[in-house]
């Protein structure tokens, strides 16, 4: 038996609003402005917030966001593979081997990032997918 535990803190994310205000056409973006601390919720799915959004806010017009680059991470995650592997003497020269590799041997998801795009009330600050599913897989391997 041999296993594998793996993690991976949170991924950074800038948080984003419209570029109008600003009066700087062409730029994808402005940073909105960080009005209060960022407080970590932990909520995930589309009933959840991430992040309290009421910590930002658009920048006033002809202004650039305050907000820093890479302000608020995602969450986490974690892993655990799993091998499982036997050898069976069939003869005095032959041999057979059985194995079974589990990833995510728990099946715990690995969530995405929040939506960072502050002029999406519905939708800002919340996670909305996630991925990392069990897979299983066996084999033989018949020596001679």
């Amino acid at each position: 038996v041999n296993g594998m535990f793996r993690t991976q803190t949170g991924t950074p994310e800038s948080i984003l609003t419209d570029q109008t205000p600003c009066n700087c056409p062409g730029n994808y973006g402005n940073f909105a402005d960080v009005v209060a601390p960022v407080k970590y919720l932990g909520g995930r799915g589309p009933n959840g917030l991430w992040f309290d959004t009421s910590s930002f806010a658009a920048p006033a017009p002809n202004k650039f966001g305050n907000a820093g680059r890479n302000l608020v991470r995602g969450p986490g995650w974690w892993n655990y593979d799993m091998s499982l592997f036997r050898t069976f003497p069939i003869a005095e020269r032959a041999k057979l081997e059985l194995r079974s590799e589990f990833n995510n041997v728990t099946n715990t998801p690995k969530w995405g990032m929040p939506v960072n795009w502050q002029n999406a009330p519905s939708v800002f600050g919340r996670i909305f997918s996630a991925w990392g599913q069990r897979q299983v897989q066996f084999g033989a391997r018949m020596t001679f």
